[in-house]
């Protein structure tokens, strides 16, 4: 009988010892099922995390697109208000005489500056570079005409129209 409960001592302990093993298997299965479903978690996340990323990228760009576009517009705007009106006239100090300056971008060709105050009825110039000025002889007299025509043409070789545009004489300073 000894022998018999050795056997069954031997069984139970088997029996034990499989149901551990078994139980440990779970336990091993069970964390790398929960390993693997943190894994897909964290993926989830960081896909997440990427596209909206990559929409908050996109969206900045598109900001920024429409900002240089309105940038470019305004500067487009402001070049052709000063094609289409290309002059200034700046005083000289303690001198009666002003400058005529060319605000735009483009030279002026064949400039031609008429007016009652102006010395000897008009002035001429072959060309005003862009941002450059010239000085106008102007006659102080007490005279309400102050104003002078200027003309000029865009291209060099003069075979655009003729453009105009007129001009208060500023006070002397």
């Amino acid at each position: 009988m000894a022998a018999a409960d050795g056997a069954a001592v031997a069984s139970a302990v088997i029996a034990f010892l499989s149901m551990v093993g078994a139980g440990a298997g779970w336990l091993l299965a069970r964390k790398e099922k929960d390993a693997a479903a943190e894994h897909e978690r964290r993926a989830v996340e960081a896909a997440e995390s990427a596209a909206s990323a990559e929409k908050r990228s996109a969206d900045a760009a598109e900001r920024s697109a429409a900002a240089v576009e309105a940038q470019e517009r305004r500067a487009a705007e402001q070049e052709d208000a000063a094609e289409a009106d290309p002059w200034i006239f700046q005083p000289i100090p303690g001198d009666p005489d002003v400058y005529l300056f060319n605000r735009s971008r483009s030279p002026k060709y064949g400039v031609t500056a008429a007016g009652f105050k102006v010395h000897n009825s008009s002035q001429k110039w072959q060309v005003i570079g862009p941002g450059k000025r010239v000085e106008l002889g102007v006659l102080r007299v007490m005279h309400p005409d102050d104003e002078v025509v200027i003309t000029w043409h865009q291209r060099e070789d003069r075979s655009d129209t003729p453009r105009s545009a007129t001009e208060v004489i500023p006070s002397r300073t």
